[in-house]
């Protein structure tokens, strides 16, 4: 997740202390070439001997004196979670960044606020506050951006009875995104559920519905809500309402459960089910996932999957040529287009928008696009006008919203209205220069200039011939034949930040 994640759980002093650490891992990472990091991380070798802070301090452009405080208070929070108080800098430093977050989170108030919300196992909040030796305006505060993302989420967090209220599917949701925020996967964090038999159940549910998930994190994460499902149950916080936007006939999943009516069972399976649909839980092309999704769609929600098929095909070219995309960059785009209806249907918004705009500050920075918002409202009205599915026409301004917010990012990278200007000032050796041709070539968010090269943003140069532009001065990079893994990295973070600059002016 974000580095931004770290705002629900951990105050400004805590947040210095970790982004001092990642900074001293990452800085003794960047002063070794690129060949050699990767030796050392295959052989296991290359611990951290000494810290620099001086330049540390230059680096992140920190008072030295602030940042030697600092970095006192980093050492003894090391070495009270190594156990040794004598412990040298390699041992010290041998941890890794996610045990050492998790080690603050463990001991935050966000945190042990979260454990007692969901094991609600405190009376109040009079008796949360004590538990945690601090004053209450002090938990109110630092509770705060834990309540205003369950609000973004639709549910209501009610600090006196230490209850959280709204509809359970939304809360399950806000429960399974805030423990993941809390951990970021670094340790399982629930008491009354093992790792094991989480996993077990989670084998279970996607074999019972013909799902094969490869990727561990998506299901750590299915880990983390089935928990939450089991706990919440054991609570009497079932989910009684059937799904109507799937009409798959889900199997009994819940059959062994004596706690639930066996309308409850169905319903419990029904919403198990349809949280493989409300986010894209794929990210490539040629997911062997994606045909699955689509055909399901297709049979159980006809209405839907025509509604998406024609608002595809409708589109302006500009925003999007069906024609011209690969059929499995296509069906990548369908399957989370239908993601997005599927949950503006289910919450009334785009889970999948929400958790980004929340915690992405690049899909923040994004500048508002009106003729975009404008086409994709009436290319979404002119479908409904055919096929009229009257579930997708009550939300309409939030389908629409929710379609724009994804398209935007979508055209921002992928399709950028300012490209990044690049000039090759290069020798007529174009085999010498074959692979970084065909990298530049690769960048879609890069244009290659063939003369005016005044007024580039960037001039590739291998000689060391002087160059002018005149009154505009591009960036020059100075390239070498025999280009290292280094430069190419260096090339792309500097076409990075050239492009970031662009699409957030």
């Amino acid at each position: 997740m974000n580095q931004t994640s770290t705002d629900l759980f951990l105050q400004k002093n805590t947040r210095d202390k970790l982004r001092l650490y990642e900074t001293i891992m990452r800085t003794k990472q960047r002063d070794l070439p690129v060949t050699t990091q990767v030796q050392q991380t295959r052989a296991h070798t290359g611990a951290v001997e000494d810290v620099n802070l001086r330049r540390i301090a230059m680096l992140m452009d920190r008072n030295y004196g602030t940042l030697y405080y600092t970095y006192n208070q980093l050492l003894d929070e090391l070495r009270e979670i190594v156990g040794d108080p004598d412990a040298d800098i390699p041992k010290l430093f041998s941890i890794s960044v996610g045990q050492l977050r998790m080690a603050m989170v463990q001991k935050s108030v966000p945190f042990a606020f979260l454990q007692h919300l969901i094991n609600e196992d405190q009376p109040n909040f009079e008796a949360f506050v004590d538990s945690v030796e601090a004053s209450r305006v002090t938990c109110l505060r630092y509770l705060r951006p834990v309540r205003d993302l369950a609000k973004q989420l639709g549910v209501r967090i009610v600090y006196e009875k230490m209850r959280i209220s709204g509809d359970e599917n939304r809360i399950r949701i806000f429960l399974t995104l805030v423990y993941w925020l809390a951990t970021d996967g670094a340790v399982w964090p629930f008491t009354h559920f093992t790792h094991r038999d989480a996993l077990e159940m989670v084998h279970r549910i996607t074999a019972a519905f013909d799902l094969d998930y490869t990727s561990p994190v998506i299901r750590e994460v299915l880990g983390y809500h089935v928990t939450i499902n089991q706990t919440r149950i054991a609570h009497g916080h079932t989910l009684t309402q059937p799904v109507d936007t799937l009409s798959y006939p889900v199997p009994n999943l819940f059959d062994n459960d004596v706690r639930l009516t066996q309308a409850e069972q169905f319903s419990e399976s029904q919403h198990l089910y349809q949280l493989n649909f409300l986010l894209p839980i794929y990210y490539a092309p040629g997911d062997p996932n994606i045909p699955q999704v689509l055909a399901t769609f297709k049979r159980y929600n006809p209405a839907l999957y025509q509604f998406i098929e024609r608002f595809m095909r409708q589109l302006p070219e500009e925003i999007l040529d069906v024609h011209r995309l690969s059929e499995p960059m296509g069906e990548l785009i369908q399957a989370s287009l239908l993601a997005i209806v599927m949950s503006v249907l289910t919450f009334g918004f785009d889970l999948g928008a929400v958790i980004a705009y929340a915690f992405n500050h690049r899909v923040i920075a994004a500048r508002p696009d009106d003729r975009l918002a404008i086409a994709v409202r009436q290319t979404a009205e002119a479908v409904l006008v055919k096929e009229d599915p009257r579930e997708v026409q009550a939300l309409m301004p939030a389908l629409s919203q929710a379609l724009y917010a994804n398209l935007l990012q979508v055209r921002r990278f992928a399709q950028p209205a300012a490209k990044v200007k690049v000039a090759l000032m290069l020798e007529p050796v174009t085999l010498g220069f074959i692979d970084l041709v065909t990298f530049i070539d690769q960048q879609p968010f890069v244009e290659l200039l063939h003369d005016h090269f005044e007024s580039a943003d960037l001039v590739i140069k291998d000689s060391s011939m002087p160059l002018d532009f005149g009154e505009h001065q591009p960036l020059i990079f100075k390239w070498n034949m025999n280009a290292s893994s280094d430069l190419f990295g260096q090339l792309f973070g500097l076409l990075h930040a050239l492009q970031q600059e662009k699409t957030s002016l």
